[in-house]
């Protein structure tokens, strides 16, 4: 009897956790050819600090956002003060994590969807 009881406690554990939802952990800086972003994440929680090079004056970027499974989507802003001439001040990033945890591939976007690039990052260190 008292086998039996341990076998239903760890069946309802083991069905629990299949329907958690844990995500990457992204805590760390990321890398791309022009862009060097700090992730820090808290559970599903992200936020972002980035540099972007661009004509040898970096913009700086910040947002917030979410990953769920490994999708991660973020509001952004360009901080005034380093905003390069002509772009828009909002935008978004949306971008998959690779299996292994170490990339994302996705694609910014301006609020108001004028322009878009593509957005890849490399893990440099946790």
């Amino acid at each position: 009897m008292k086998r039996v009881g341990i076998l239903i406690i760890l069946a309802c554990f083991f069905v629990g956790m299949g329907n958690a939802v844990i995500a990457a952990d992204l805590n760390g800086i990321w890398k791309s050819d022009i862009e060097t972003m700090i992730i820090y994440q808290d559970r599903n929680s992200l936020k972002v600090l980035c540099a972007i090079n661009y004509n040898s004056r970096p913009a700086i970027l910040y947002g917030e956002g979410t990953v769920q499974d490994n999708v991660v989507s973020l509001r952004t802003r360009i901080s005034p003060s380093t905003l390069p001439s002509g772009w828009e001040e909002r935008g978004t990033l949306t971008a998959t994590v690779s299996t292994d945890g170490n990339s994302l591939s996705g694609k910014w976007e301006t609020e108001s969807g004028s322009w878009s690039g593509p957005a890849i990052f490399k893990r440099l260190r946790p």
